[in-house]
């Protein structure tokens, strides 16, 4: 609309004495600067007149109709003066836009509102203001659509993996949280746990862009394999998670997590490698709470991976009963540190060509109020799931210290003292920090220090590890890698990391003398440690055939039931003497 013509039309309804309803006029402010104002506003402006018959508004006429208008609607909105509303937009109707500006023009109160357009080719978002003019309406509007799609995808970023589009934790519990009010007694409703397996090794060896275009496969994957209304969601590193609503009950949960690890084994394009997953269900037993059913679905995948992974568990009743166990343990544990019930035992470590006692291995063991003594292995897992690991390992460290200053004061600088090590305590910035407190605090040799810990331990996190481990060895304290020979690529991580010793794990000297297998297997472990110059130190020796074995195959240390079983700080004490005379 030209500036003469936007005069024109204002100007009829804007005359002095006869200002626009809701509204004051000043004189000065005349038809050529209101055109003005109407041409260079970047909000669109319309003026709208009513159509009456029989005093009921059946449409309304456009009057004044600015350029910004046209720019935002797309067309030439200009020609439209003169004509009617409803003829010429008829989508004001169905979008209810009509019945707002009849409201306004009615009742003269104004009408601010943002409304969705999808009609005569545009399909955006508007902030509208309306007010009464004369008998009709002026609007002013301006397009939002780039501001709500950009709040809309905040409100998607909010609630979805940036990496694969999943939802993420957030979402997923709401959906679940929703999905367990509507639950009915006789439908279930199922969460599924889906974590990778050895998508770490995969990660670490082929790098993150590969590892982050397998976790966008497996993304893809599982929601082809899920029911269509099912969700899948991404908690971040390999773990998925699948809400399935609507269940006849576990088969109907089980069949859909069989069709889930199908369509992950299909081999990738241009990649040798195969994915496989381990998935636990935990359905909804009707007192369930969507942190319930993750933590139970979780438990569940657990007893998947202890059996090899690539399959599915079903949380149940014996589960649970672990479970509560579990937790029951971590809650006496937590007492038994304070009430100072834990004890390191000492089982002494053997030179095997001279049979001289030259150090000991640290073992933690709790004096349980109801259950007796327990090994570690009855408990430390608990602990490693927890913080709680991280308190006691600096309690063994601490007493190691302890008992290497009284060897040091009765003359013993010779013989040595090993602790075991978590992953969560190297993870941690203080391990070194610890060390190197409970060394001084003691006055106990450096040297006579050794810190064992696992393959597991090492790949947990190995450039953090390495890091870890050099500062260590950089005191003088000395490092084993416990457990040799049950991991995946332990030469390589013998070779790699600052290892000191390799201890043999028991597992392949129980079965030495009887068994070729194993026999064969610890024979070929011990030359691959002295080709890459380390030590060898076998566990679980019980016999003197056993020990005639390992002599021969040139282990340099042992320690078992054979020698010594765990003792007292006092006991080893004594035989340090007995051996010094």
């Amino acid at each position: 609309m030209t500036s003469a013509g936007s005069e024109q039309a204002w100007s009829a309804h804007t005359s002095p004495g006869s200002p626009p309803a809701g509204g004051i006029v000043a004189p000065e402010l005349d038809g050529e600067l209101l055109a003005r104002l109407l041409e260079s506003s970047p909000d669109g402006i319309m003026a709208l007149e009513a159509v009456r018959e029989a005093g009921e508004i059946v449409d309304f006429v456009w009057l004044v109709v600015n350029p910004a208008a046209e720019r935002i609607v797309g067309r030439r909105m200009a020609d439209l003066v003169g004509r009617r509303l409803l003829v010429e937009m008829p989508g004001n109707r169905t979008s209810g836009l009509f019945d707002r500006y009849v409201a306004v023009t009615e009742t003269g109160r104004p009408h601010e509102m943002e409304h969705h357009y999808d009609h005569e080719g545009l399909d955006n978002w508007f902030h509208t203001v309306a007010v009464r003019f004369g008998d009709g309406f002026a609007v002013t509007f301006r397009d939002i659509t780039a501001h709500k799609k950009a709040a809309a995808d905040l409100a998607h970023m909010a609630t979805h993996d940036e990496l694969t589009g999943l939802a993420n934790r957030a979402l997923f519990e709401k959906r679940v949280a929703r999905a367990l009010k509507r639950n009915s007694p006789r439908r279930q409703l199922a969460v599924m746990f889906c974590d990778l397996d050895r998508f770490k090794i995969l990660n670490d060896s082929l790098g993150h862009s590969h590892g982050d275009e397998t976790l966008g496969v497996v993304a893809r994957r599982l929601s082809e394999a899920v029911r269509p209304g099912d969700l899948v969601a991404r908690f971040g590193g390999d773990e998925f998670v699948i809400l399935c609503e609507d269940l006849t009950g576990a088969e109907e949960a089980a069949a859909i997590a069989r069709r889930i690890l199908e369509r992950l084994r299909e081999p990738l394009e241009d990649s040798p490698n195969r994915i496989s997953a381990s998935i636990g269900i935990a359905l909804d037993d009707g007192a369930g709470t969507p942190e319930v059913l993750l933590r139970d679905a979780d438990t569940a995948m657990y007893r998947t991976k202890d059996r090899g992974g690539d399959g599915f568990d079903l949380f149940d009743d014996t589960l649970r009963a672990a479970a509560v166990a579990r937790l029951q343990t971590e809650v006496e544990l937590r007492s038994a540190i304070s009430r100072d019930e834990l004890r390191v035992l000492y089982q002494p470590i053997v030179h095997l060509a001279s049979g001289r006692f030259i150090g000991a291995e640290g073992l933690l063991r709790w004096n349980h109020p109801a259950r007796g003594r327990l090994t570690a292995s009855q408990f430390i897992a608990v602990a490693e799931d927890s913080d709680l690991i991280v308190d006691i390992g600096c309690r063994v460290i601490d007493d190691a210290c302890r008992v290497l200053r009284r060897w040091a004061d009765r003359g013993h600088t010779e013989v040595g003292m090993a602790v075991n090590i978590a992953a969560r305590q190297i993870i941690r910035d203080d391990l070194v920090e610890t060390v190197e407190q409970a060394l001084e605090r003691h006055g106990a040799p450096a040297g006579g220090l050794c810190l064992e810990l696992t393959e597991t331990t090492l790949m947990s996190d190995p450039a953090t590890v390495r890091r870890v481990l050099k500062r260590i060895s950089d005191l003088g304290v000395a490092l084993a890698l416990d457990d040799f020979g049950t991991g995946f690529s332990s030469l390589s991580h013998a070779r790699d990391f600052p290892v000191d010793f390799l201890k043999l794990d028991r597992s392949f000297i129980a079965g030495l003398g009887w068994d070729r297998s194993a026999t064969a297997i610890v024979r070929s472990v011990i030359d691959l440690a002295h080709a890459i110059e380390r030590p060898v130190i076998a566990e679980g020796v019980e016999n003197e055939r056993q020990l005639e074995l390992l002599l021969e195959m040139g282990a340099e240390y042992a320690q078992g039931f054979y020698f010594a079983k765990p003792c007292e700080p006092h006991q080893l004490l004594a035989m340090l003497g007995r051996q010094a005379s």
